[in-house]
């Protein structure tokens, strides 16, 4: 192809271009949506909304974790212990009451021998003892009950009956009871008189105004 050829198509192109430009109007360029204020934050929060919807359908379904179940626990009290009532021993003491016997008029009454009886059995010092003048001695008489009934403490008496009272006190309460058959040691203590001679002290056992039975101690005094 020539030169002058290849020059006529490319004007003739030309013109047709030109042509074709100017018979088709011109479109007018479309405006872009216009956001609304906030908008931006509007597309973002729509949008992490969207990614947690998304992530939270990827994840597998929580699985259902029975809560533990409660046992009861058996408490176990122990019983309030009771204290064991401490037992009280009471004593009691019965004093026999005295009864007057009735006054002897020289003779015994029937019974009265039998039921409450003494005799003496032996004697520190002996009879006929010599001591000097002013010299203090005990004197201890062993008797036994031979009645049928104790001779109680209560109403039974140790008292000088007469002669020389070589001690200081005219009568002594019985130490104890003497039961049937018993004995029992009565003792005083005396002082021998400051003059000579031969001294004899006489004591019973008395029970009321009755003299049960009676011993008596003969001091020498050179």
């Amino acid at each position: 192809m020539s030169a002058s050829r290849q020059v006529l198509l490319s004007v003739l192109a030309a013109v047709v271009l030109l042509s074709l430009a100017c018979a088709v109007p011109l479109m007018p360029a479309s405006s872009l949506p216009t956001l609304p204020p906030g908008g931006i934050n509007t597309i973002v929060a729509m949008t992490a909304g969207a990614a947690q919807m998304q992530t939270a359908a990827a994840l597998p379904p929580p699985s259902f974790t029975p809560p533990p179940t409660f046992t009861p626990t058996n408490t176990v009290i122990p019983p309030t212990e009771t204290p064991t009532p401490t037992e009280t021993v009471i004593f009691h003491f019965f004093v026999p009451t005295s009864t007057k016997p009735p006054t002897s008029t020289g003779s015994s009454t029937s019974g009265t021998t039998a039921e409450y009886a003494c005799k003496l059995t032996s004697q520190t010092p002996a009879n006929g003892t010599k001591l000097a003048p002013s010299t203090a001695f005990d004197v201890s008489w062993k008797v036994k009950n031979t009645g049928s009934k104790v001779l109680d403490q209560a109403s039974t008496d140790f008292v000088f009956k007469g002669g020389t009272n070589m001690s200081a006190i005219n009568g002594y309460d019985f130490p104890g009871n003497v039961p049937v058959n018993g004995t029992i040691v009565l003792t005083v203590s005396m002082t021998t008189p400051a003059a000579s001679g031969t001294y004899t002290s006489t004591w019973a056992v008395r029970r009321g105004k009755t003299d049960i039975c009676t011993m008596s101690i003969k001091i020498i005094v050179p």
